[in-house]
């Protein structure tokens, strides 16, 4: 079996018909196949982009079909706990409704607003989005296979990786083993910045914590190393001791596809040999890439796919 991995869509369509279509897919009877290919979408199909109904028409066909997998990304995992309540308290939902959730969540909101009922539907399916995929000669998580955080989700389902009612609960009370093992496997593993240092994300937001490169071996020396995106104002800051266990590195023999991390490079490259993201901001004018698996152990740059 061949895979072809996608990364974040965010509602553009568009990009994403050229790249199946790139990528050698065909439309028969209204859905996208391949003879002998399995796309394997990486999550985040909902949020920001123009054409989110018609996205996850695309992907949730496939996936019902079998010529696609799927995982769940943060947007799909924020919207479930955006519209379900608390246990004995329907009016108050697991993910606050404040103006920047509700921000971060408006495209969809707006595509959804007269047809309610197809939106409760797609957080069903949401719900059964597996958070991980391990399947043996590849992996697929929306932002990092961490291995502490995988055991802790795995012990709510035969399957070792849906989003149970009491994982859902556990995972949403803030400080829970449960909330920092989701946070890691869909939102990215974290550290603190040492001291008063913080910077501005991409949404404008004013954060002390950085999303750490968890693919790495415990060498760097500076913040600026292991920090996802890189960022130069922090080339200067020695890492601590501390931080600089707080993760290992990957290296397993099964590859890992990760997608989340915004990337701005004009051309696709692996993170590692055993390591590549396919979220290069096409909600940001940037592309949506793919990369094409054949069975190789060591993952090579001339495997990607951009829709362009």
């Amino acid at each position: 079996m061949r895979y072809d991995i996608i990364g974040d869509i965010h509602g553009h369509v568009g990009p994403l018909e050229s790249l199946l279509g790139k990528l050698g897919y065909r439309k028969r009877s209204g859905i996208y196949r391949l003879d002998g290919h399995t796309a394997v979408f990486l999550g985040d199909f909902i949020d920001r982009g123009p054409a989110i109904r018609q996205t996850l028409s695309i992907v949730r066909s496939m996936v019902d079909y079998g010529s696609a997998l799927a995982v769940m990304g943060n947007h799909e995992f924020n919207a479930v706990c955006f519209n379900t309540s608390r246990p004995g308290e329907p009016h108050r939902p697991l993910r606050s409704r404040t103006d920047r959730h509700i921000r971060q969540h408006i495209e969809t909101l707006r595509e959804f607003r007269r047809y309610a009922a197809e939106w409760r539907e797609y957080l069903a399916w949401f719900r059964r989005l597996p958070l991980f995929l391990d399947l043996g000669t590849i992996r697929a998580v929306h932002a990092a296979w961490h291995e502490p955080s995988l055991d802790i989700l795995r012990r709510y389902s035969d399957s070792g990786n849906i989003l149970t009612d009491e994982l859902l609960f556990a995972a949403t009370r803030r400080g829970s083993p449960e909330f920092n093992a989701i946070q890691n496997v869909i939102k990215g593993v974290e550290i603190d910045l040492p001291g008063a240092a913080t910077f501005v994300d991409k949404d404008g937001n004013e954060r002390r914590e950085m999303r750490v490169r968890w693919w790495l071996d415990a060498s760097a020396s500076t913040y600026g190393d292991i920090v996802i995106p890189s960022r130069l104002d922090l080339a200067a800051l020695p890492v601590s001791a501390g931080d600089a266990v707080r993760f290992g590195g990957y290296r397993d023999r099964a590859p890992v596809f990760v997608g989340h991390y915004w990337l701005e490079e004009k051309k696709p490259a692996i993170l590692s040999p055993k390591v590549a993201c396919l979220d290069y901001s096409v909600a940001r004018g940037g592309f949506l890439v793919a990369y094409r698996w054949e069975g190789e152990e060591i993952l090579v740059n001339d495997h990607f796919v951009c829709h362009e």
